[in-house]
C-alpha cells in the first residue's frame, strides 16, 4: 500500500502527539506523587497530546478523500501539524514559565498560541475543502 506525503505528515504528527500525551502524564504522575494537584498548563499541555493525536489520525481520512493536488494536501496537513505541536508547546512553555493567566501576562505561551491558531485553522480549512468537494 502506498501512502502519500500528507497522510504520513499526519500519522507521524498524530505519533508525536501521543508521545507528548504520554510525556506529560509522566511529568503530572511526578508531581502528583507529592502534590494534591498539577499546574493547570501542563494539565492542557497533557490534555493537548491526546485531543491532537485522534485528529491527526482522523483527518487522513479527509486527505484520502480529497480530490486536491498533493501539494495542497501536503500543505494543509503540514500546518494543521505544525499548529498541533505549537498547541502543546505553548502549554509547556507556560507550565515551565509558571504562568498563571497567558492572556492576562501575554508572554511567550501566548505568542505562540496567536502563531498556532491561523496554521491550524488554515491547514484544517484546506483538508476540510478537500474532502468535502
Amino acid at each position: 500500500m502506498t501512502i502519500d506525503t500528507a497522510s504520513r505528515i499526519l500519522l507521524w504528527g498524530g505519533f508525536v502527539m501521543l508521545v507528548a500525551g504520554i510525556a506529560t502524564g509522566l511529568m503530572m504522575s511526578r508531581i502528583r506523587a507529592s502534590e494534591p494537584d498539577v499546574p493547570k498548563y501542563l494539565r492542557f499541555a497533557h490534555l493537548s497530546g491526546y485531543m491532537q493525536a485522534p485528529i491527526l489520525f482522523g483527518l487522513v481520512i479527509a486527505v484520502v478523500a480529497s480530490d486536491l493536488t498533493p501539494w495542497l494536501e501536503t500543505l494543509g496537513a503540514a500546518l494543521v501539524v505544525a499548529g498541533a505541536v505549537l498547541l502543546t508547546t505553548k502549554d509547556l512553555v507556560n507550565h515551565a514559565r509558571s504562568v498563571r493567566d497567558e492572556f492576562r501576562e501575554k508572554g511567550l505561551g501566548y505568542s505562540l498560541g496567536a502563531v498556532m491558531f491561523p496554521l491550524h485553522l488554515t491547514g484544517v480549512v484546506i483538508l476540510g475543502i478537500g474532502a468535502l468537494t
